[in-house]
C-alpha cells in the first residue's frame, strides 16, 4: 500500500531526478513587490517533493511527511479597514487562499527587466532606489494564466538557481503528465489544500470539500465514502491518496458507463472486453474510426505499450504484450492531448519559412500598450510582455512627445485619458523577449509616430542602442522593387513598420492609419486643452526612416498600389475594409492579389472605445497578413486568433492557404457533423478554487466566409448548444445529438467550442477550444480546453477536456 500514500507516485519519482540548489529547500531571501509597488522581505522555498514553491515571511522547516503540504499552516496576510494588516491561520482562510505555486501552475518567467505593472509601480513609488542596478536583480514568475509574482533577488547565485529549478521542474512535469490520468493529476493539484490537518489522508468531511472543489455533486457522496471503506476493508475513517483516486474513478465510471460501453462497442464490437489486438486497434480504431490513413502496426503497438504504463489503479493490472485490455486507460487516452481534435501535424513547428513575408498570416496586436478601454485605461509594458507570451509578433506603439528636458518619447492613446509609458521601456521589454527567445521569428514594431523631430532622433538612438544587431536595418535594395525578405531570413530580428520620408509630390497625400477613417472620431481636443490637428503629422527624420522596412502609404486603388514597391503597405480600419468590399465585387480578389506581394494591416473601428474586437476571419480570407486585435479583451475574435495561431508551434507566422494567394480557387463547401459526448475535470469560472458547482453546457460555433448572390463576401457565424448538465463539472455526460454545419470556406473557417456555466444572472464562460476547420481531425477526439482569459492550460485548466465525435469529408491538409 506504500504506493497509495503520495499523490501521483510516478510524478514524484521522476522529480527525484531534478537537481536543485539545496539553498532553495532551505529558503532564499527575496524582496517581493506588492500590487501597489511596495517592497517587502519574503522567503521563497521549494518543497521537498519539488512540486511547489512557497512565498513566506520567514524560513520554514520541512519533514518527509509534510512535503509540500505546509501551505495551510502558513500565516496569511489579511487587510481590513478596522484592523489594517493582520495574520491568520484559520481553516476557512486556508481553504480560500492559495499560498503556493504548484508545478502545474507555472506559465513562465522573465528576468532583468521592468515588465509588469507591479514593477512599474515599485519604480514610481521608490524613485530614490538605484533602479539601473535593481532591474538586473528582478525576476517575474508568471502563473495561473499569466498572473505575476515579482521579486528582487539580490543574490545572483540564488536568482540563477531559482530560474534553473523552475526550468527543470516544469520540463519534468510535462514529460510525465501524459502517463497519469487527468483526474489523478487534478486530485494531486488540490490534495494539499484539502488535506487540512496534513496527515496525508482525507476524512469524510474533507472528501466532501474535495468534491465541491472539483465540481462533483451527487446525493450519496457520504454513503459512497463509507461503502468504499467497508468494501475495501479499510480499518480507518480516512482515505490515502490512491484510495481517494480509486473512489473518484469508480464514481466517474458509473456516471459514464453507458457512453463508454457505446463507444467501445461501436469501435471494436461487442466482444471487446476479451481484449483488442494491435491489428484490430490499428484497423478498427486508428485507420477506421479515426481516419488516420498513415497509421502503422508499430504505432498501434506503441499506443498499447503507453496505455499499459499509465498510472491508473490501486492494483496494477496484468498486461498481455500487444493486446489492449485496460479500457480505463484507453478512455483516458481518448481525452488526452495525444488524441487532440486539433491535428498535431499542424501544431508542429513549421519547416523553414523562406517565402516572402507577405505570404504569411502574422499574429498581430492593436494598441498593444493598453490594459483596458481606449479612453481612460492604464498603459503598461506588461501588456507587451503578455502579448508576446501569447504568441503576438506585431506590436503597436503610438508615440508622442514626452518630457522636453530628455526628449524621451512616450506611448499612449493620444487625445485621451489613458496613461503614458516610456517608449524606451517598451524597447527594453522587447529586447528581453528576443534575448530569451533567440530563434524567434521577427518581432515587428508598428510605430504610429506623432513625435517632433528631436524626439524621433532620440527614439532612433534608443532603438539602436538597446537592440544593437537585433535591429533589422533594410538596404536600399530591400526597400526597392525587390520582393520582401522572408520570416526565416529575419529570424531573431526586430523589424520596424512606420514611415519613410515621401517624395515631394506625395507629401500631401501620404498618411497613416491614425490620420484617416473612423479611428479619430472620438479624438479632437487634447486632454490638456490644446487643440491639435491630427492630419498635420510631422515628417519622419532620416535617422528613424532608414531603420524602417514597412512604409505606410495612402490607399487609392489596388491597381495603383500593386505598382508600388513591395515594402509599401496599407492599413485599413474594419469600417474601411467593409466599404472596400461592398464597393465592387472584384475588390476582394484585387485585394488578395495585392497581398501576395505587399502587406496589409487591418484594425478595429475607432468607435470600439470598449476595446472590443471585430471578427478576424474576413481579414484572413482576403490574405491580409496583419489582422490586428485588442489583446486585452477576452472576446470571441481573440479566441479565434488564439486558435489559429496555435499552428506552427505558436511561432506567430502561418503560411497563407493557396486560395488566399490566388493560386487556387476556394475549396467547395464541406459538411461537418459534431457530437459532444462528455467533459472531464471542467474547472470553476476563472479557475477559482471556491464557488458553486458548475452547471455546464457547450456552445459550438462555426465562423466562416459566405459569398452572397451578388458576389460580395461577408463573414457568417452559426451556433448550436447542448443541454445543461446540473452540478457536474468533474465528468458531465451529454452524449448529444448531432450538430451539423456547412463550412463554405474551409481554408479560413474556424470551429469554436465554449464551455458555459449556466447561472441565475449572467452565464460564465469557463473554457474554450478554437480549431481551424482545416486542422480538424475525424473520429472520437479530445478538445484540450483553455482559459478564455489568457489562452493558458495551466493550473486547473491543465486537466480540462471534452470528448467529441467529429465527421467531415475533408482531406487533411497537414
Amino acid at each position: 500500500m506504500d504506493s497509495l500514500l503520495s499523490p501521483a507516485v510516478s510524478l514524484q519519482d521522476s522529480m527525484r531526478e531534478v537537481s536543485v540548489d539545496p539553498a532553495l529547500h532551505e529558503g532564499i531571501t527575496v524582496s517581493k513587490i506588492t500590487s501597489k509597488g511596495a517592497i517587502r522581505s519574503r522567503v521563497i522555498s521549494l518543497s521537498a517533493d519539488k512540486l511547489a514553491l512557497f512565498i513566506t515571511h520567514e524560513k520554514i522547516k520541512y519533514t518527509d511527511a509534510a512535503a509540500s503540504s505546509v501551505a495551510a499552516t502558513l500565516p496569511i496576510p489579511m487587510f481590513t479597514v478596522s484592523k489594517g494588516f493582520s495574520f491568520s491561520n484559520s481553516k476557512s482562510l486556508t481553504e480560500r487562499y492559495v499560498r503556493h505555486i504548484d508545478a502545474s501552475d507555472l506559465d513562465g518567467w522573465q528576468t532583468g527587466v521592468i515588465g509588469t505593472i507591479k514593477l512599474e509601480n515599485a519604480r514610481t513609488r521608490n524613485p530614490k532606489l538605484n533602479w539601473d542596478r535593481l532591474v538586473q536583480k528582478t525576476i517575474t514568475i508568471f502563473h495561473h494564466g499569466l498572473r505575476t509574482l515579482d521579486f528582487i533577488v539580490e543574490n545572483d547565485t540564488h536568482r540563477k538557481a531559482l530560474v534553473k529549478a523552475m526550468e527543470e521542474i516544469r520540463k519534468q512535469y510535462h514529460v510525465n503528465e501524459e502517463m497519469i490520468a487527468n483526474d489523478a493529476l487534478l486530485l494531486r493539484h488540490v490534495w494539499y489544500d484539502i488535506d487540512t490537518d496534513k496527515d496525508t489522508k482525507i476524512s469524510e468531511k474533507e472528501f466532501l470539500k474535495l468534491c465541491d472543489r472539483i465540481n462533483l455533486q451527487t446525493s450519496d457522496l457520504k454513503k459512497r465514502f463509507r461503502d468504499f471503506l467497508r468494501v475495501n476493508e479499510i480499518n480507518r475513517k480516512k482515505l490515502v491518496y490512491g484510495e481517494c483516486k480509486a473512489l473518484l474513478q469508480s464514481i466517474k465510471s458509473e456516471m459514464t458507463a453507458s457512453l463508454t460501453e457505446e463507444v467501445l462497442s461501436k469501435i471494436f464490437g461487442d466482444d471487446y472486453k476479451q481484449g483488442v489486438s494491435a491489428e484490430d486497434l490499428l484497423h478498427k480504431f486508428m485507420k477506421g474510426t479515426q481516419g488516420d490513413a498513415n497509421a502503422t502496426l508499430d504505432d498501434s503497438k506503441r499506443l498499447i505499450s503507453t496505455l499499459q504504463a499509465m498510472e491508473m489503479d490501486m492494483v496494477k493490472k496484468k498486461n498481455t504484450p500487444d493486446v489492449l485490455t485496460d479500457f480505463d486507460a484507453f478512455e483516458e487516452y481518448l481525452l488526452s492531448k495525444s488524441n487532440d481534435a486539433y491535428d498535431p501535424r499542424a501544431r508542429q513547428a513549421s519547416p523553414k519559412l523562406d517565402k516572402p513575408i507577405s505570404h504569411y498570416w502574422i499574429n498581430t496586436s492593436h494598441n498593444t500598450y493598453l490594459t483596458g478601454d481606449q479612453l481612460k485605461s492604464r498603459s503598461s509594458v506588461e501588456a507587451y510582455v503578455k502579448s508576446l507570451m501569447r504568441g503576438c509578433k506585431c506590436l503597436e506603439l503610438d508615440c508622442w512627445d514626452g518630457d522636453e528636458k530628455t526628449n524621451k518619447a512616450v506611448v499612449y492613446h493620444g487625445f485621451t485619458l489613458t496613461t503614458k509609458i516610456l517608449f524606451r521601456d517598451i524597447c527594453l521589454v522587447v529586447k528581453s523577449y528576443v534575448d530569451a527567445n533567440g530563434s524567434t521569428l521577427p518581432v515587428i514594431l508598428s510605430l504610429e509616430n506623432h513625435c517632433s523631430h528631436p524626439f524621433q532622433r532620440v527614439m532612433a538612438q534608443d532603438m539602436q542602442e538597446i537592440f544593437g544587431s537585433l535591429l533589422f536595418v533594410p538596404s536600399e535594395k530591400q526597400i526597392g522593387k525587390n520582393e520582401l525578405p522572408s520570416p526565416e531570413s529575419l529570424r531573431g530580428r526586430i523589424v520596424l513598420k512606420g514611415k519613410r520620408p515621401p517624395e515631394l509630390d506625395d507629401i500631401a497625400e501620404d498618411e497613416t492609419e491614425a490620420e484617416i477613417d473612423d479611428s479619430d472620431q472620438y479624438k479632437g481636443t487634447s486632454v490638456e486643452g490644446t487643440e491639435k490637428d491630427p492630419k498635420k503629422l510631422p515628417k519622419i527624420v532620416p535617422e528613424l526612416a532608414k531603420l524602417t522596412l514597412f512604409n505606410g502609404k495612402k490607399f487609392k486603388s489596388f491597381q495603383e498600389s500593386c505598382d508600388q514597391n513591395p515594402s509599401h503597405m496599407h492599413s485599413f480600419s474594419e469600417t474601411k475594409m467593409a466599404k472596400i468590399i461592398q464597393k465592387k465585387n472584384e475588390n476582394c480578389n484585387l485585394w488578395r492579389e495585392y497581398n501576395v506581394s505587399h502587406m496589409s494591416r487591418t484594425y478595429p473601428a475607432g468607435l470600439r472605445v470598449d476595446s472590443s474586437n471585430y471578427n478576424p476571419v474576413l481579414g484572413w480570407s482576403l490574405g491580409c497578413q496583419l489582422v490586428a486585435l485588442n489583446f486585452q479583451t477576452h472576446d470571441t475574435p481573440l479566441l479565434l486568433n488564439d486558435g489559429r495561431f496555435l499552428q506552427g508551434d505558436g511561432c506567430g507566422y502561418l503560411l497563407k492557404p493557396e486560395s488566399t494567394m490566388m493560386t487556387r480557387k476556394f475549396r467547395g463547401s464541406n459538411r461537418i457533423v459534431i457530437r459532444v459526448l462528455k467533459g472531464n475535470c471542467i474547472p470553476k469560472p476563472r479557475g477559482d478554487s471556491t464557488g458553486e458547482i458548475v452547471d455546464p453546457y457547450i456552445t459550438v460555433e462555426l465562423h466562416d466566409i459566405k459569398v452572397n448572390d451578388d458576389g460580395k463576401e461577408e463573414f457568417v457565424t452559426s451556433s448550436q448548444n447542448t443541454q445543461v448538465i446540473p452540478d457536474n463539472g468533474f465528468s458531465p455526460l451529454w452524449n448529444n445529438k448531432e450538430m451539423a454545419f456547412e463550412a463554405r470556406h474551409p481554408d479560413v473557417a474556424m470551429v469554436l467550442f465554449k464551455v458555459i456555466d449556466q447561472d441565475l444572472g449572467i452565464n460564465d464562460h469557463i473554457a474554450s477550444a478554437a480549431i481551424p476547420v482545416s486542422c480538424l481531425r475525424r473520429g472520437y477526439r479530445s478538445l484540450q480546453l483553455r482559459s478564455p482569459l489568457d489562452n493558458s492550460r495551466t493550473g486547473p485548466f491543465m486537466f480540462a477536456s471534452l470528448l467529441v465525435h467529429i465527421d467531415h469529408d475533408m482531406e487533411y491538409s497537414h
